[in-house]
């Protein structure tokens, strides 16, 4: 086959997305299993943070602190990676917020609750973080 360039290969056709498509649609699954907390767990078994260190969870969901640490220990569990010994000291440094993406006053009250555990446990400002965002929040 030729294509429009007069050259012989395979003929692509490009088109736009269909814009009745929602971005809510390209959500394949509604809640991913946890990875990072047992990814950070095994560090922490392995003496591979910082100390004092402090993780934070956030997200669209309404848990407190503890139903965010008896998630994190179910998923321990399911990875295979649970050490009951250890697990009682890196439960005590999760911690959980809600936040509503659309909302200033959530991060607001996000930014002052780092803040003061920040200054509790003299972290020394030290952060990292680790966006993860729907898709439904960029657009189209």
């Amino acid at each position: 086959m030729k294509n429009k360039n007069n050259a012989t290969g395979p003929i692509i056709e490009a088109g736009t997305p269909d814009p009745e498509i929602q971005p809510k649609d390209c959500l394949g699954i509604e809640h991913s299993d946890p990875k990072l907390v047992p990814a950070l767990f095994n560090l922490y078994l392995n003496d591979g943070l910082p100390d004092p260190f402090h993780i934070v969870g956030c997200g669209r969901t309404k848990l407190n602190d503890q139903q965010f640490r008896e998630k994190m220990e179910t998923a321990l569990m399911a990875k295979g990676i649970m050490n009951d010994s250890k697990w009682q000291a890196f439960s005590d440094v999760l911690h959980y917020r809600s936040v509503d993406y659309g909302d200033l006053g959530s991060f607001t009250n996000l930014a002052k609750f780092l803040r003061e555990l920040d200054q509790k446990n003299n972290t020394r400002g030290n952060k990292i973080f680790y966006l993860a965002l729907p898709p439904s929040l960029y657009k189209p």
